[in-house]
């Protein structure tokens, strides 16, 4: 029996299919044979940084099936950047052997049936870039394929927590306001009513005192006059539902200078004007907003307003501090007895309640500073909702929280997932383990990169986030090495007997590449805590590690993190760079068993220096691999950290998960 691969390409899929849908072709007998294929994927040191795995390899390319400009290929149109692409190992069929002898059933040989093994490489094709020789005899492609952290790293995140909130709910209109030039506000909702930026504010917004002498945003005309909402309602309401109409805002006034009592910094209004130069006469409209009480103590209040009794009909919300942002919401239906104000998500109407907003044909208006002058934070939202009883908050309680404390208390896998739902990563490409560390509020924003916020993800959980073999997102959290039996059971032992299953090159050093007596740990919005080993500090100086703008939800967790990092690298451990292997002089078993070793799986180094004295023995976990194949050797390359050390022992209050009898409180 022998191992060989299989290059396979999917086309007709890209990489946001799922695995199971992937139709792959084989495309080996096309690989020239001169040129090696070579891949890696992980990270290339010890406890370095991974980064997007590669691969490449050339194919033969003299009928022209894969240049994409040939309308007649088998492949036209299919290759295009972006078609997945594996390596897989193929086991040929042989005779079953134990101790040399061939094992038999009955009177019949026992035989491997052969077939697909492990997937080695998975990933994207780049480019399919064409290469002729001068005499334009032979066609070449140069392939160059990256696996998913390169469509991480150049992925951006498409909106921000809240935003996702109040979409899931399915909302009539939205604009989240992050307009910075331009003219034109988008609405995200269903209905898509891109607004217009006022270039001047309106007569009747003076006169209520709001602050002049800004450009400010206003709902103008649509195409549809605003009436759409009109139209819904009206065929919503079937007389036996309320309608319920929801008015949402984040404000963020903390940091505002130059406030001054009765201030009334945004107003949404329903009413019939349609236009700045109607608002004045047309009337009656409805209107609430946000005015400051007291600017020495930070303190405003919602108000409602009706023109229908005249300016003076208010009715107001408690007072509420301004000194952090605020989820401030009306909710009003249609014939409804009466209108509530909330703050926070919660019920707060104050003394005097405010009376019922009327319904008005044409839609609703806002004010707004554009460019986030004096201090205003991102979102308005006009939400419409029919057969919703009257008194149901929950959405105003869903967004407040998306808002103020977006994704509080998820797990790392939990935050993960979020953001490769926000992607459409295909969900059978992942592999996530159940987060350790419980994280704060998520305050990625629409554009953030991708694979920049996993990887602080990954960091405050302190585990290990990588592409496996098969393609699948693969996190691991913190635990695993002490815990999950391919890290704490040897899963090949590589000697120096090259015939068997030797290497071909190993370095051993005992220094302080890996060495840490001094940690710094910060928490996004906290102080830095630090962790320092006087001792080893004493013996071998000052070896540091800084890790910034992680997620805890507290200092005293930062600290945690710190405290676990220097127990577990104060001390100088051997080191090995990496382990390089001739796997073509390997038999058949123990070739399948290399192929079978993972990122984090734990291998064993034995060694007897120039056959002198004892043998040195030693575990570590893989961290990255790279092999180069062609039709006459293999090389494969293990790049190596240390593992876990006996000496460090960790336990958890209240569970036995990691027993132990020292004096570290596991991170």
């Amino acid at each position: 029996m022998s191992v060989s691969v299989t290059v396979q390409a999917g086309f007709g899929s890209t990489w946001q299919t799922l695995d199971a849908s992937v139709t792959w072709t084989d495309i080996t007998d096309y690989v020239t044979q001169k040129d090696r294929i070579k891949f890696s994927r992980g990270a290339s040191s010890a406890r370095g940084k991974v980064d997007a795995g590669q691969i490449s390899f050339s194919l033969l390319n003299s009928d022209r099936r894969f240049d994409p400009t040939h309308t007649t290929g088998p492949y036209y149109g299919d290759l295009v950047p972006g078609v997945p692409i594996r390596l897989v190992t193929q086991y040929s069929a042989d005779t079953l052997t134990w101790a040399g002898d061939p094992l038999f059933w009955g009177v019949d040989p026992l035989t491997w049936t052969g077939g697909a093994g492990a997937t080695l490489w998975r990933g994207t094709v780049a480019s399919w870039p064409q290469r002729y020789d001068i005499g334009n005899t032979v066609g070449l492609v140069d392939v160059r394929g990256y696996d998913g952290f390169d469509k991480l790293a150049r992925a951006k995140i498409p909106r921000s927590v809240l935003e996702a909130a109040v979409l899931d709910v399915g909302p009539r209109a939205f604009w989240p306001l992050r307009e910075t030039s331009g003219n034109s506000m988008d609405d995200l909702g269903a209905l898509k009513r891109v607004g217009v930026f006022a270039t001047s504010m309106p007569d009747r917004a003076r006169t209520i005192g709001t602050p002049d002498g800004n450009t400010f945003p206003a709902m103008l005309g649509d195409g549809n006059d605003r009436a759409s909402i009109t139209n819904s309602q009206a065929a919503l309401n079937d007389g036996a539902n309320q309608q319920l109409q929801a008015f949402a805002c984040l404000m963020d006034l903390s940091a505002v200078q130059d406030l001054v009592a009765a201030q009334k910094l945004v107003i949404l209004e329903r009413g019939v004007g349609q236009g700045e130069a109607n608002w004045a006469t047309y009337g009656p409209p409805s209107q609430w907003g946000v005015e400051i009480v007291d600017p020495a103590l930070q303190t405003a209040r919602m108000f409602w307003a009706s023109t229908t009794t005249g300016w003076g009909n208010y009715g107001y919300s408690a007072s509420f501090s301004y000194a952090t942002a605020r989820f401030v919401a009306v909710r009003a239906s249609y014939a409804a007895p009466s209108t509530n104000h909330y703050i926070d998500g919660d019920l707060a109407n104050g003394t005097t309640s405010p009376s019922l907003i009327g319904y008005h044909p044409f839609g609703t208006t806002f004010f707004i500073t554009k460019n986030r002058q004096y201090g205003w934070q991102g979102l308005i939202s006009n939400i419409v909702w029919a057969s919703l009883a009257v008194g149901t908050v929950d959405n105003i309680g869903d967004w407040s929280d998306a808002a103020l404390a977006p994704l509080a208390d998820e797990t790392s896998d939990q935050r993960i997932d979020y953001i490769l739902d926000q992607l459409h990563w295909p969900a059978d490409l992942r592999d996530l383990d159940t987060g350790i560390s419980v994280l704060g509020s998520a305050t990625f924003n629409p554009g953030d990169n991708a694979l920049a916020y996993l990887r602080q993800v990954d960091s405050t959980e302190y585990g290990r986030m990588f592409v496996a073999g098969d393609g699948k997102l693969t996190f691991k959290n913190r635990y695993a090495p002490f815990l999950e039996a391919t890290a704490t059971v040897s899963q090949f032992t590589f000697s120096d007997t090259v015939t068997t299953n030797g290497y071909a090159e190993f370095q051993l050093d005992l220094d302080d590449e890996l060495l840490v007596n001094v940690a710094r740990v910060t928490r996004r919005g906290g102080t830095e805590q630090r962790s320092t080993d006087t001792a080893s500090v004493a013996l071998y100086g000052e070896a540091d590690v800084q890790l910034g703008d992680l997620l805890h939800t507290s200092d005293e967790v930062a600290k945690s993190q710190a405290d676990w990092i220097v127990k577990s690298g104060s001390t100088p451990l051997p080191r090995v760079p990496s382990i390089r292997i001739p796997l073509h002089k390997y038999s058949t078993l123990d070739q399948i068993d290399v192929l079978g070793l993972e990122i984090g799986h734990r291998v064993t180094v034995d060694r007897t220096p120039q056959g002198v004295g004892s043998a040195i023995s030693l575990d570590f976990l893989v961290s990255g691999v790279t092999m180069t194949i062609d039709p006459y050797e293999w090389w494969v390359e293990f790049y190596v950290e240390p593992v876990p050390q006996d000496t460090i022992s960790l336990f958890l209050i209240g569970t036995s998960l990691l027993d132990s009898v020292t004096d570290v409180l596991a991170y």
